[in-house]
């Protein structure tokens, strides 16, 4: 085992609603066990696959990420803004967090973050860099 200096409440492990529909049993005991070290589980792409409530109080997740199909451009699309609340409202219920996928300009962050959506990702905020850009770019005095 290589040790990282990382503590695992520090560590986010991504997954795909697929991942959590195949291999069932073993999936769920991996993310307990991950769970029992303190590690944050979230579901990636949350709304484009099967998204079936009813594994949703099955699995030990803390945060759905909101796929970036509903976001882009969410400004001029009523439909997907009832849909981001939805889901933002159904993890709130569930003690989940949410993270907004693919924000690209201001307009759209403000909207989610009215629509309280806890986090927000995308190109708006930063390209994706290596990590060692990453350091430089976080501790970066403006």
């Amino acid at each position: 085992m290589i040790e990282t200096g990382i503590k695992p409440e520090h560590l986010r492990v991504e997954l795909t609603e697929r991942a959590l529909l195949e291999n069932t049993e073993i999936v769920l005991a991996n993310m307990k066990a991950l769970k029992r070290l303190g590690v944050k589980i979230l579901l990636d792409d949350f709304g484009t696959g099967y998204s079936s409530l009813s594994y949703l109080h099955r699995f030990p997740i803390d945060v759905l990420k909101i796929d970036r199909s509903f976001i882009n451009n969410v400004h001029e699309h009523e439909n997907n803004r009832a849909i981001i609340k939805t889901i933002v409202d159904l993890a709130t219920n569930l003690n989940m967090a949410t993270v907004g996928e693919g924000i690209e300009n201001a307009e759209d962050a403000k909207l989610l973050q009215k629509m309280d959506c806890a986090y927000g990702q995308g190109f708006y905020y930063a390209k994706p860099m290596p990590a060692s850009e990453m350091e430089r770019y976080i501790t970066r005095k403006e």
